[in-house]
């Protein structure tokens, strides 16, 4: 794919987003003292005005979702979408788990999904 009528196409904005932001740094906070990580706020904060100069809307899609106790398991898409042309659009799928003993499982598989999915479609480094 070229340029159409002079703008980038969605392969060349998402080029452009990987050259704006190459690493995510690591929290200093450790999970159960044994390991640190990146957190769905940290990733967000990195891409998201990348995503916004370069035109790229982003489309996160609950696919399937499963609760068995205090476990969800749920799988995304998550679709980039070219804002000068909407019809260009390159999605990924990516699973994630959250468990919670209380309400907040799906909030935590949702986020883990969505930041999974970002990190690899951008080739992020943690």
């Amino acid at each position: 794919m070229s340029e159409t009528n002079g703008k980038p196409n969605i392969y060349q904005r998402i080029i452009s987003v990987m050259k704006g932001v190459t690493y995510v740094q690591k929290e200093d906070r450790k999970v159960n003292n044994q390991y640190t990580f990146v957190s769905h706020d940290a990733v967000v904060a990195a891409i998201r005005p990348h995503l916004e100069e370069h035109g790229l809307a982003v489309i996160p899609t609950v696919l399937k979702s499963k609760q068995d106790g205090n476990r969800t398991v749920m799988m995304v898409r998550v679709t980039l979408v070219n804002s000068d042309n909407p019809e260009e659009t390159v999605s990924t799928d990516s699973v994630g788990y959250g468990i919670d003993p209380q309400d907040k499982g799906p909030g935590k598989a949702y986020s883990y999904a969505y930041k999974n999915a970002l990190l690899k479609l951008f080739v992020l480094e943690t």
